[in-house]
């Protein structure tokens, strides 16, 4: 199934200039709650969060340090939509993520917010970690960590894994050790252009993961970007050796 333009996560203008006045951290409820849109506002907005609304506030600037990913690019929005679907009653509702390229930690920052009890994220820009984790305290986001850590260095399975990258080619040459990570769990893909999909899907069906769905978006230049939800066809843990 693919959601319709109207399912897709709004958000504010991709602009956030570090405030040195911040809004004050959201509370976290004891509970998830189920959310049908995710907006991303600047820190000073003062606008109260609507009914089955996550609004999150995100700089994409903070201490004088910047990380890419407001929250409104078509990609970002994209992945927050496959999210969405993800975090429902009935739905797989991952607990373990993990966020590759999390930038200012907007997605990682949506998981947390939509129930995940422990999510990692990680970006070889050194202020991402920093800047992730100042939106997550004002997010009351308080299941995420971030840091520099490689992808070829991360061990373990996770339930999730979000690869919102920023080219096809990146996608691709880090394909193995994204699925490695999926193995047993899903894999959100984002970041490329619909035209790029199908080679980015042959890929990842050579690694034993199964295609589920597309999400797709037209930007305001006419140019449609694409999304990608699989699901691994291995199992994580000793009885199946990871590569």
């Amino acid at each position: 199934m693919v959601p319709t333009r109207s399912d897709l996560a709004s958000s504010a203008p991709d602009e956030a200039p570090g405030a040195d006045r911040l809004a004050e951290p959201a509370a976290r409820p004891s509970s998830p709650r189920r959310y049908r849109r995710v907006t991303c506002l600047t820190p000073w907005g003062e606008r109260e969060e609507q009914d089955g609304e996550l609004a999150l506030r995100m700089a994409t600037t903070r201490d004088g340090e910047t990380a890419w990913g407001f929250g409104a690019h078509p990609s970002s929005s994209l992945a927050i939509s496959v999210l969405l679907g993800l975090y429902q009653d009935g739905a797989p509702n991952p607990q373990r993520v993990l966020d590759v390229g999390c930038g200012a930690g907007v997605l990682s920052i949506c998981c947390a917010r939509m129930g995940a009890r422990e999510v990692r994220g990680i970006d070889i820009n050194p202020a991402a970690p920093r800047v992730a984790a100042l939106n997550a305290a004002d997010n009351g986001a308080g299941s995420c960590q971030f840091d520099t850590t490689p992808l070829a260095g991360i061990v373990g399975c996770y339930d999730l894994v979000i690869a919102n990258l920023p080219s096809p080619e990146i996608q691709i040459e880090l394909s193995g050790h994204l699925a490695a990570r999926a193995r047993g769990g899903l894999l959100i893909t984002s970041g490329y252009i619909s035209t790029h999909a199908a080679k980015i899907e042959q890929a990842y069906a050579a690694l034993e993961m199964r295609f589920l769905y597309s999400a797709e978006l037209t930007d305001t230049d006419g140019k449609e970007w694409s999304a990608s939800l699989f699901k691994s066809r291995g199992l994580a843990g000793p009885s199946r050796p990871l590569p």
